[in-house]
């Protein structure tokens, strides 16, 4: 697994600065992340890994979340902030007109909360989760050659 997870910083911050002005692609691009690291997070810290990452149908991002919570490897605010971006990846895929509103980002940091900075809440929740777990995810995490 830890072979099949690589993940380009510079890619990936520079398409997350190509679409600054999309919230839409910037809810997708972001959980594209999130959900990796959740990924990795369960490589690393549960004993049931290859169960787990194995089956998609069974183990949802929601669940794999859930798993991460109670096991305390994501702190419940943490956790709290994965799910505002988890519920705004699932309005983004399924509503055909889709705007965040202060309200959709009501559980985020107060300096976050702001539906037009939404660009920074993006790369809040990244450079957070990827420092709180750096010694976790290094290895995962490539620079292009």
């Amino acid at each position: 697994m830890s072979k099949t997870i690589k993940i380009d910083t510079d890619e990936f911050f520079n398409e997350l600065e190509n679409q600054r002005h999309n919230p839409r692609i910037l809810v997708l691009i972001t959980n594209s992340l999130l959900e990796m690291l959740v990924d990795i997070l369960i490589l690393k810290r549960l004993k049931n890994k290859k169960l787990i990452l194995s089956n998609k149908q069974i183990y949802s991002y929601s669940l794999k979340l859930v798993l991460l919570n109670e096991k305390e490897v994501i702190p419940d605010k943490l956790f709290i902030q994965f799910e505002v971006f988890r519920n705004l990846r699932n309005k983004a895929a399924h509503q055909v007109s889709f705007i965040i509103k202060e309200i959709d980002l009501k559980n985020l940091p107060k300096m976050l909360r702001i539906p037009e900075k939404f660009f920074e809440s993006c790369k809040y929740i990244i450079n957070y989760s990827v420092s709180k777990y750096y010694d976790d995810f290094e290895g995962f995490f490539v620079k292009p050659s």
